[in-house]
């Protein structure tokens, strides 16, 4: 992605900070990148970090956008004051504040906390008003993905902030793939099914203008160019059933790919870090990853409830450092002599030397290691020291829910089969915009199969 904004993001990234806007971003367009631009823009125009609230949707996310955002700031160290976080966090992190920090205090699951949250701010909770009136400017990242009570719940905070209070939702309809299911067959969820965008549009929380990003930077071919901008997603918009759409959409995804109707196997990209294999399901992932690994063939697995992962490099820099502070120079000589570079999955030394340094910088520059060793064994480690797959090197094998908002150079992508009759998978819209997003991850060469998956991945390697 282009570091400069092109015209349409400029647009987004200079608005003033009271703004309010509605910028829908396809796939490859750069939604993220025009996220953190809009986040540095109004820190380097003067906005303090602490008024900037940046909502997204997944972890993973999070962790990224931090390092984005900090990347393009002068005094990266910024980055870490800007309130960034998951819907589930946010909650949990404005109902403990009301608990005044008492862990032991009941708290519910995520959704019951999102919807206990929500009411607080509908009764006018003073604390909770009082905190979001902090707040300058909010952005909200993937709103077609909040639906039901964390749109409520996004409706209920715009509507109480000041209205000179700024706002920036990214949206993607096409790209909503949460409303109804997950990364196992789900079924309706109670509430209303639109998304924030959505509702925001028919709501009285502000005054919004609508923007769009429309170049497409990710594709480095023109037939996959075409499959992110062009027929495909003209074929989601369209009227017509499901199943027929579905048709319609594979056969286009089939004409802009390299192969089809393959089995496909880890070894088809053996060693190639920049090789996604996509599944509908966590089963097919880890039936995949559970082959490769039996095969000994290096890879990674990126699915949803994974535990989370400290860096590895962190691990082999610092096995056997007995000290209790670490410099710069100190540090780069363990990166080299342990071949660190190895493990950072193209994180360079001097990245890697900054992400230690915002966790735990001590006396002189140097790197606290008993309060870095503190921060790493909390139950909630800083995202920018944890790392969203397991294992080390090779292709990625997960979901296409997990991988989404990401990019690879290879993708296969293995579509499941469908019951036309409504039987063991009933088809529903949301199942196209699933295939939708898993094909639109490829930026240089798309091989798609039509088998079922799981069980068949193993096919190619021979062994039964």
């Amino acid at each position: 992605m282009p570091t400069k904004p092109d015209s349409f993001q400029k647009a987004v990234v200079e608005a003033p900070v009271e703004a309010r806007l509605i910028v829908e971003a396809g796939p490859g367009t750069g939604k993220t990148h025009t996220a953190c631009l809009r986040v540095a823009h109004l820190i380097e125009s003067g906005v303090s970090p602490d008024g900037l609230m940046l909502i997204s949707f997944t972890r993973t996310a999070v962790a990224e956008i931090q390092s984005r955002i900090a990347a393009h700031l002068e005094r990266p160290e910024d980055a870490d004051r800007v309130w960034l976080s998951t819907m589930d966090s946010m909650s949990y992190q404005f109902l403990l504040g009301l608990r005044n920090g008492d862990r032991s205090a009941f708290l519910g699951s995520y959704d019951e906390n999102i919807q206990t949250l929500a009411q607080k701010i509908k009764e006018k909770d003073a604390d909770i008003i009082e905190s979001l009136k902090m707040i300058r400017h909010l952005i909200v990242d993937e709103a077609q993905d909040l639906v039901r009570d964390r749109a409520e719940l996004i409706i209920e905070i715009i509507k109480a902030l000041p209205k000179d209070r700024g706002i920036t939702v990214f949206v993607d309809p096409l790209q909503a793939i949460y409303g109804f299911t997950s990364e196992q067959d789900g079924v309706v969820a109670e509430g209303d099914p639109r998304h924030a965008a959505e509702r925001l549009r028919e709501n009285e929380a502000g005054e919004f203008k609508y923007k769009e990003l429309k170049k497409i930077h990710r594709a480095k071919q023109e037939k996959l160019m075409e499959l992110l901008g062009g027929i495909p997603r003209s074929i989601l918009s369209a009227e017509g059933t499901p199943l027929d759409k579905r048709k319609k959409l594979v056969e286009t995804i089939k004409l802009q790919s390299k192969s089809h109707n393959n089995l496909f196997n880890i070894s088809d990209a053996k060693g190639r870090a920049d090789a996604l294999f996509l599944y509908r399901n966590r089963y097919a992932a880890l039936t995949t990853s559970s082959y490769a690994s039996s095969d000994r063939l290096e890879h990674r697995l990126r699915v949803g409830g994974t535990p989370v992962c400290a860096k590895p490099w962190i691990g082999r820099v610092l096995w056997g450092f007995e000290e209790g502070e670490l410099s710069k120079d100190a540090f780069l000589r363990l990166w080299e002599s342990k071949k660190a570079d190895s493990l950072a999955e193209g994180e360079t030394a001097l990245a890697a030397w900054d992400c230690l340094l915002r966790s735990a910088e001590g006396r002189r520059g140097k790197v606290e290691i008993t309060r870095l060793r503190a921060l790493l064994c909390r139950s909630t480690p800083p995202l920018h020291l944890l790392r969203n797959t397991l294992g080390t090197t090779g292709p990625i094998t997960g979901t296409i829910h997990a991988s989404k908002g990401r990019e690879a150079n290879l993708v296969y992508l293995t579509l499941p089969q469908v019951w036309e009759d409504g039987g063991k998978r009933p088809f529903k819209d949301e199942e196209n915009r699933v295939i939708y997003v898993g094909a639109s991850r490829a930026a240089d060469e798309l091989h798609v199969s039509l088998w079922e998956s799981g069980a068949s991945s193993r096919g190619r390697s021979g062994r039964s």
